[in-house]
């Protein structure tokens, strides 16, 4: 059962507006409730999952890092390009997996976010080398450890823009697909505009084919798989191919 029948199922046990009797209308109401028990509603034996757990999330995330985004970056790097591929980088900050020291404002409340940068700085102390060379991507326990720490902050990103814009039956259908979780996954990293725009997606594939695993991933990824945007139509078809290595599709 969706949360949307289910919500359905309960409205049927919504208070009703009542009329005000006169006082031997009342005395008949009363008998007659003495005479028959009040039905309590039984609820559902199993109740439709809530959340996309914080465990399968961060399993799946790191699957997203290791096949779609970057190494390590410092702005200092920057001048090492020439002037034509400097563009590319534009404004941004000193970035890894993904995530941008400079332009990650809406993260640093997290404290895993406090926790990754430390724990980059204190490894760029022990080998500069490493860290010196453009898109490094550490391995390990200290690359794990990264890993872990990137995928706990985009947990709770993805947690903060579902509420904004996923429904409750979309996130049991997130929770119950790996391919949406994957699909989400990356989404936290697009950005808020990106992330709605699959989120309706979603809302209105579900709508349209509610129980139809199938069907409402095949609609859902069309946001991403046919989209106007190049890039994103790139990540679509990366993704895509990601899912066939995994065997999901």
């Amino acid at each position: 059962m969706s949360w949307f029948n289910f919500w359905q199922w309960v409205s049927k046990f919504e208070a009703q507006p009542v009329k005000e009797n006169t006082m031997e209308e009342a005395g008949k109401i009363v008998g007659s409730l003495a005479e028959k028990p009040i039905e309590i509603p039984k609820l559902p034996e199993t109740l439709p999952t809530l959340t996309v757990t914080e465990k399968k999330f961060v399993e799946l995330t790191q699957v997203v890092i290791d096949n779609f985004e970057g190494g390590y970056y410092h702005p200092d790097m920057k001048k090492r390009f020439k002037p034509s591929d400097q563009s590319k980088f534009g404004d941004s900050g000193e970035t890894l997996f993904g995530l941008d020291r400079k332009h990650g404002s809406q993260l640093k409340m997290y404290a895993e976010w406090k926790q990754f940068w430390d724990l980059v700085d204190a490894e760029k102390k022990k080998d500069p080398v490493s860290w010196n060379k453009y898109n490094y991507k550490p391995t390990g326990i200290i690359g794990q450890r990264l890993k872990e720490l990137a995928s706990k902050i985009m947990y709770k990103w993805f947690q903060y823009l579902s509420g904004k814009y996923i429904l409750i039956s979309s996130m049991d259908e997130i929770a119950n697909d790996d391919r949406l979780i994957l699909h989400f996954s990356y989404a936290s990293w697009n950005g808020q505009s990106w992330f709605e725009r699959y989120a309706k997606a979603l809302n209105l594939a579900i709508q349209n084919h509610e129980g139809d695993k199938q069907l409402i991933f095949s609609e859902a990824i069309k946001a991403r798989t046919e989209s106007s945007n190049k890039v994103i139509r790139q990540q679509g078809a990366n993704m895509m191919a990601l899912f066939k290595r995994m065997k999901l599709i």
